[in-house]
This record gives structure tokens, C-alpha cells and sequence, in this order.
């Protein structure tokens, strides 16, 4: 009895032991995650809110994706980026760094008062910078928190008509350009 029992132990333990290795195998292979999440973005002007979805490929530690989003912080824009993350823990439950940059392309709003003047929109750059942790809710998915710091500029240009008695003038033109930093805090899932 005591010898099937040893028996039966072993081949328990021969057991864990391969599956084991093939968690370690499993670690060190590519994977595709999608981190989708959305957030609060508060600056020195308003606090909005931010959609992200960035899709890429994670290896033991380190992750690499391309992302794109809605940011609604002081005029809506379209964030297109690359996205680096590093794990602290090949694991799905781990705390990680990021970094992230490219372009912030503006989605023109139509505020309906075009005719008393014209408005037109320059595309500026992004980045993201923060650190955060993914908490696993069963082996494919897990639930994502992070804070960060990021930034957003574009140009825009307002054109005002004059009045002209002699009929030949231009227009009134404002040029700006905004550099806005902010923090950000978001909440999100991994997939798959």
C-alpha cells in the first residue's frame, strides 16, 4: 500500500515538474495583448476623458505595440503611437513601466459658427510616459490599472473677415500653438 502511494507521489511530482517547463516554455513565447483602456486626463485647463487601444506583442518581459485613441483634453484628437512596456515579472500579474510616442492628428469639431469665421488645424506630437500593473482574472484576460504623464501639441489658425469700406482687405489672422502636458489615470482589460 505505502509503495503505491510512493508511487502515485512521484508521478505527481513528474507531473508538476513538466507543466512546470512548459509554463516556462509558454513565458518565453511571443504573444499578441491588446490593452484597451480608457481614462481621466486633468490638466491646468479641464479634466476629459481618453479611449486607448494599444495592440502588440509581449516576450517574457517586454512589450511592444502600436496604439491609437480618442483624447478629448482641450480639442478632441486622435493619438497614433508607439507604445514599449516593460514587466517587472514575466508573470500576467506584474507592475510595469511605459513609454510612448507619435503623432496627435486633430479631429476638426464643428462648432457650427464657420460663417463669422474659418478655422483650420495643424497636427502636433504625442507622448505618454507612467507605470502601472496588470492584475490577472483567469489565464487569457487580465484587468490593467495605470497613472502617467502626458503631453499633446497642435497648431490652429482662425481667420476673421474685416470690415472694409474699400472692399480689398484680408482677413484677420490668429495663429497658435499648443504644448499641453497633463496626468492620466486609466483602467482597462488585456486581451486575450
Amino acid at each position: 500500500m505505502k509503495r503505491n502511494h510512493l508511487v502515485l507521489l512521484m508521478l505527481l511530482m513528474l507531473q508538476l515538474a513538466a507543466s512546470a517547463q512548459d509554463s516556462a516554455r509558454a513565458e518565453n513565447k511571443i504573444r499578441f495583448r491588446s490593452f484597451n483602456s480608457t481614462g481621466l486626463i486633468a490638466g491646468a485647463t479641464d479634466e476629459e476623458f481618453l479611449l486607448q487601444s494599444v495592440n502588440g506583442f509581449r516576450k517574457d518581459r517586454l512589450f511592444a505595440g502600436i496604439g491609437v485613441g480618442i483624447d478629448y483634453y482641450h480639442q478632441r484628437s486622435v493619438p497614433v503611437f508607439l507604445e514599449l512596456r516593460r514587466f517587472f515579472s514575466p508573470q500576467p500579474s506584474s507592475a510595469f513601466v511605459y513609454a510612448g510616442g507619435g503623432w496627435n492628428l486633430v479631429w476638426k469639431e464643428d462648432r457650427g459658427d464657420e460663417g463669422l469665421y474659418t478655422s483650420s488645424y495643424g497636427n502636433g506630437f504625442y507622448f505618454d510616459l507612467g507605470l502601472g500593473y496588470t492584475f490577472s482574472v483567469s489565464g487569457r484576460e487580465a484587468f490593467v490599472l495605470s497613472a502617467g504623464y502626458s503631453g499633446k501639441s497642435y497648431s490652429a489658425r482662425i481667420q476673421t473677415p474685416q470690415y472694409c469700406p474699400g472692399g480689398n482687405c484680408q482677413p484677420r489672422a490668429e495663429d497658435s500653438d499648443y504644448k499641453l502636458t497633463r496626468i492620466v489615470l486609466k483602467a482597462g482589460i488585456v486581451i486575450p
